[in-house]
């Protein structure tokens, strides 16, 4: 155990007693702790790439980290009874933080990184038991230790380990901005850190490879989240380039991480992969969020209804192997997002109005899943299963034009994604069933250009700015997150 200098007598004496009560130093048995550490390097190790292997295999390596990959490790089992194993090591770790028991703060960083994939609670409730404050208690830490510094920790031996944990809690803070509309406490323009490179990781491989890109995925939805989350719009060259940006990073993706070969044929199945697409795919619904109208083409638009259908389908792939439940909870609010657009999508054909309830249901499915663990999961079912009752009975809103398209306070973000349709959908048309609608993307783009013209002559850009909607409110979110206050673990 470790014993700060200067502590007084009783108060070593009351961890003793606490430790001796709580049993909360002592580890899984050696065997469970090897499955739950070997869950954790094989199913989320990609997207949380912030331990070492000696922190897992050296014996004199910290509890209280070991515990944490436990923790994560456990989440990823599929008996659902494990999940008291869970909430009993969660409970170690709370215990071992409250009385200070690591003294080692790298260890006591990685622990808190690890916890930001804890989500019991739903993300609308005031909670200190979820992603919110532990990635807080992160990045205040890391901002103690420097590591938003490159010079603090240059010529460091595990300079790569800390630029790891760098741009992991910048990829979690900036999820957190698009799912919650949250402001960032970690701003790129007060750090000074390389990007993150191979050389960063011990190890090679898929694992390794996915961490990079979907990092720079992140940097581009960065800017997405934060235009959605300001009063105002983007203007069309800035539109302009985040989709150069991302249509960019979609060309640097290594043959191994694209979902089909040069031919078109399907690759073998991989759930990073997957999942690293379905970050892409809903980063393109949320750029076309960011015309501010609730009311905007982003939830109609061609674009969108692929990029949603190619999500479903994505997740139907992972449901039917039966890797749902290693998805990490940031996948309730993927799965919102195209849960809206396909609920919101009114198909002309019959054919089409089954590909539509088939995806909808592929989401709820993996949904129902998730929720047994994540609170998240559980909110986003619920309102998808609302949203699904009062669809058919809404009225077309008062927004809509007589030609079928709808009013736009910003119609050159829809323009501008329309116009780059195959760039941003590089997919054979096999991929998905609704691959065709990709062919309305012109029709569409030339409505719109009409559509721009009058809301340019008819509204200034300082008027936009006033009454821009926020990003719960166009994804329909309207909890209220008062609506109790008791925490919940």
């Amino acid at each position: 155990m470790a014993i700060h200098e200067g502590l007084p007598p009783r108060i070593v004496l009351a961890r003793d007693i606490i430790l001796g009560a709580t049993q909360a130093n002592i580890l899984p048995a050696p065997s469970l702790r090897k499955a739950l550490m070997d869950g954790f390097i094989e199913n989320v190790l990609p997207y949380c790439p912030v331990v070492d292997s000696k922190d897992l295999t050296d014996e004199n390596s910290s509890t209280l980290l070991r515990l944490a990959v436990c923790l994560i490790g456990s989440l990823m089992r599929h008996d659902p009874s494990s999940l008291q194993l869970s909430y009993s090591l969660y409970e170690k770790i709370q215990t071992l933080l409250y009385i200070d028991f690591e003294d080692d703060n790298m260890a006591l960083l990685k622990t808190f990184c690890l916890l930001s994939c804890w989500a019991p609670a739903s993300p609308y409730r005031v909670t200190l038991h979820g992603p919110w404050h532990w990635t807080g208690m992160a990045v205040r830490l890391a901002i103690q230790m420097g590591v938003h510094t490159q010079a603090s920790y240059a010529e460091k031996e595990n300079a790569g380990c800390f630029r790891r944990i760098f741009w992991y809690l910048n990829n979690t803070e900036i999820l957190m901005v698009a799912c919650w509309g949250r402001p960032r406490s970690l701003k790129l323009e007060d750090c000074d850190v390389q990007p993150l490179a191979s050389s960063d990781f011990a190890a090679e491989g898929v694992s390794v490879m996915v961490s990079l890109h979907f990092t720079r995925l992140m940097n581009i939805a960065r800017s997405v989240a934060e235009w959605n989350t300001k009063k105002g719009v983007p203007s069309e060259h800035e539109v302009e380039g985040i989709i150069a940006s991302i249509c960019k990073w979609y060309r640097g993706l290594p043959e191994e991480l694209r979902l089909h070969d040069q031919n078109g044929t399907r690759r073998e199945f991989h759930r990073f992969t997957s999942e690293l697409h379905i970050h892409y795919l809903t980063t393109i619904i949320l750029i076309q969020m960011l015309s501010k109208d609730r009311h905007s083409p982003w939830r109609t638009s061609p674009a969108s209804i692929v990029a949603a259908s190619c999500v479903a389908h994505l997740y139907e792939e992972i449901h039917c192997r039966e890797q749902a439940v290693h998805l990490l909870s940031v996948n309730g609010f993927l799965a919102l997002v195209a849960a809206i657009v396909l609920i919101f999508q009114r198909p002309k054909s019959p054919q089409k109005e089954v590909i539509r309830n088939n995806g909808v249901n592929s989401i709820c499915s993996v949904l129902r899943l998730m929720s047994a663990k994540y609170g998240g999961a559980r909110s986003v079912l619920k309102r998808i299963q609302g949203l699904q009752r009062n669809a058919d009975g809404r009225e077309p809103s008062a927004n809509y034009h007589q030609n079928g398209g709808p009013a736009s306070c910003a119609p050159w973000v829809a323009m501008a994604v329309n116009r780059h349709v195959d760039e941003l959908f590089p997919f054979p048309h096999s991929f998905c069933e609704n691959m065709d609608i990709l062919g309305l993307a012109e029709i569409r783009s030339d409505q719109l250009s009409a559509q721009a013209v009058g809301a340019a002559d008819s509204m200034p850009f300082e008027q936009v700015s006033d009454f821009g909607f926020s990003l719960m409110d166009i994804l329909e979110m309207d909890f209220d997150v008062f609506e109790t206050m008791t925490s919940c673990i």
